[in-house]
């Protein structure tokens, strides 16, 4: 006899964006982006891009939730951008909230170190770079992964884990609070990176 696996959603392909619909219709400081169903940013967010306060943006692959959209909001992300079950985001969705959330006290973008999101991030970044000259843009990789001694010899480093929620909490109350400057903001952002460090246990 098979068995029977149920789930709570209607069609595979429509999860994530049934899901985030959920998590915006359930919280009124979150928003769509106009242009890209997959970003999700703070209701707020033209008053913190008035008072050029630095956004803060982060993203990857739907299944881990509640990262990366639930961490949007008051003392913690400005954007999330959602890719499909596992995968990364694209760099097109990863571009438009750019465009939504790009602030004259700049954007920091926080990558969990997984091949797929340095990728299609950087490619964003990039291309934000060529199009916003004055643009203050960075990428903060978080990679406090050290169940691999010495990186294992991997070129991109450790994974990142679960110590992202330690910098978008203290990063983004910095941002909140105009604590400090863009540049000031990226070196504490590495200091926390550089003091967190994570093991998985399996059960």
């Amino acid at each position: 006899m098979s068995k029977i696996v149920k789930k709570f959603i209607n069609k595979p392909e429509d999860c994530v964006s049934e899901a985030l619909k959920g998590l915006v219709l359930a919280d009124e400081n979150l928003k769509f982006c106009k242009h890209n169903i997959r970003v999700i940013y703070r209701s707020d967010i033209e008053d913190l891009i008035e008072k050029k306060k630095v956004t803060l943006i982060s993203g990857g692959g739907s299944g881990h939730e509640p990262f990366a959209a639930g961490f949007v909001g008051k003392f913690g992300l400005s954007a999330a951008v959602c890719g499909d079950i596992f995968a990364s985001p694209s760099s097109e969705s990863v571009y438009s909230a750019l465009e939504c959330i790009k602030s004259g006290g700049g954007t920091i973008v926080f990558v969990i170190n997984y091949t797929g999101d340095r990728l299609n991030f950087g490619m964003a970044v990039e291309k934000f770079r060529v199009n916003e000259k004055d643009a203050k843009i960075d990428l903060i990789f978080i990679d406090d992964d050290i169940a691999l001694e010495e990186n294992n010899g991997l070129t991109t480093g450790n994974r990142g884990l679960a110590g992202a929620i330690l910098v978008f909490q203290i990063i983004g109350y910095l941002s909140e609070e105009n604590e400090k400057e863009f540049e000031e903001m990226l070196k504490e952002s590495n200091e926390i990176i550089n003091n967190v460090g994570e093991k998985v246990l399996n059960s």
